[in-house]
């Protein structure tokens, strides 16, 4: 029986490529595909979860993947942004023992990536260690993010899932950018056209950060963030130029450079030039002062809470 598995990595358009396997899921079987429901709808993040904690075994998700095969002949399909973290593989070698593996994999520039990344940990944060971190301390924390070390993610897949039968996409402009369309691409299936669908999940300017930092949002109950992020959406920061880059051209230079030797082999291995195009822009990013931020900004977003 065959599997593919979508190894997702966060801010690489994972949740429109879910959301675009649910919607279809029953045009899928007219491909010879299906995408198993695991006990979780739309997204098989928590199934990433239990099986990357011990909670559930990988013989009790490869049971339930087959238990809901329409038959032998279709493929299933897997997909989560966790699925990348492979410190421990073995739940991936116990997948290439019972079923015949394919993959698939999106890479966007390192640099770009944890930009993306530090603007969803400070807005929506989940680890105490990032929530309120600076952009330097990001970067110099940035190997908690290994599996952006995309030669060796992309060599440790390959020990399971043969290289030929891995998919790996590079997110940028000219090459894939979108990850849905391009990955039915990949597995040969033709689905209606559908509509941009609306970004749930924008990113806050670097103004916007910057305050958002000092906000200990982490704290808050779900609905409390929501109503200081929208607070803090519509303050008027008089610094703030709209831009969301969050590095500054040197550490962004020497984010390439910390990455070039892996990147280098594994264009290497696919066979390019380079990973990526590696222009960088010359812009340098918005800076706010602690003081402002302090005693101007906080409070003017205090009391725009105040007055709802």
């Amino acid at each position: 029986m065959k599997l593919h598995i979508h190894f997702g990595i966060h801010r690489t358009g994972t949740t429109s490529i879910h959301h675009r396997l649910y919607a279809n899921r029953e045009r899928l079987s007219d491909f010879g595909c299906y995408y198993p429901d695991l006990g979780v709808g739309c997204r098989h993040v928590k199934i990433a979860w239990q099986l990357l904690s011990g909670k559930m075994t990988v013989k009790e998700v490869a049971d339930r993947i087959e238990a809901e095969s329409p038959d032998e002949n279709h493929m299933a399909i897997i997909s989560s942004e966790d699925f990348c973290q492979l410190k421990n593989p073995a739940w991936l070698k116990y997948f290439s023992e019972h079923f015949e593996l394919q993959g698939s994999i999106y890479l966007k520039r390192q640099d770009l990536w944890l930009e993306s990344w530090y603007n969803q940990h400070i807005k929506w944060p989940w680890s105490k260690k990032f929530s309120q971190s600076t952009p330097e301390f990001f970067i110099e924390n940035a190997d908690d993010f290994y599996w952006i070390d995309y030669q060796n993610t992309i060599e440790t897949i390959a020990q399971f899932v043969p290289i030929q039968n891995l998919h790996i996409g590079i997110l940028e402009r000219g090459a894939v950018e979108d990850t849905a369309s391009d990955l039915f691409k990949f597995l040969d299936i033709e689905l209606p056209q559908s509509k941009p669908e609306d970004v749930k999940n924008s990113s806050l300017t670097k103004a916007q950060l910057d305050i958002a930092r000092h906000l200990d949002l982490m704290s808050m109950k779900p609905g409390e963030r929501q109503e200081f992020i929208k607070a803090l959406r519509e303050l008027n920061i008089s610094e703030d130029d709209g831009s969301k880059t969050i590095f500054s051209q040197k550490q962004r230079y020497d984010l390439l450079s910390k990455y070039e030797g892996s990147n280098k082999a594994l264009s290497n291995i696919l066979a390019k030039k380079h990973l990526f195009d590696f222009q960088v822009s010359s812009g340098e990013p918005v800076s706010l002062s602690e003081e402002k931020i302090l005693h101007k900004y906080i409070p003017q977003l205090i009391s725009q809470l105040a007055a709802r």
